[in-house]
């Protein structure tokens, strides 16, 4: 898909699953379609993952317009999450063991 055509269609799935309705019923792009975007945005800057992810074709526009912020996440961070969860997890396993 060319990155023009492959861009439209991200974007229409951005407006699809995150446009909201304002109170005279009108779709648009407000907070949560801009906060989606940003995090976006931010994200084909900064995590050269995600950008060879997308350049080549390993991810749709659904698939990226509907990644957590934790699949967003560059390969170094996602290692260093999940080792605060391991510690947080071993903490509170041993502080259970306590109360035992």
């Amino acid at each position: 898909m060319r990155a023009a055509a492959f861009a439209e269609s991200v974007e229409a799935e951005l407006f699809d699953g995150f446009g909201e309705v304002d109170h005279k019923g009108i779709k648009g792009p407000r907070t949560k379609y801009a906060a989606k975007f940003r995090s976006l945005h931010f994200n084909l800057k900064s995590n050269a993952a995600f950008r060879s992810r997308i350049s080549s074709s390993s991810l749709g526009p659904a698939e990226i317009v509907n990644m957590s912020n934790e699949d967003l996440l560059t390969p170094e961070l996602k290692a260093m999450a999940e080792s605060v969860r391991d510690r947080k997890s071993t903490r509170l396993n041993s502080s259970h063991r306590l109360y035992l």
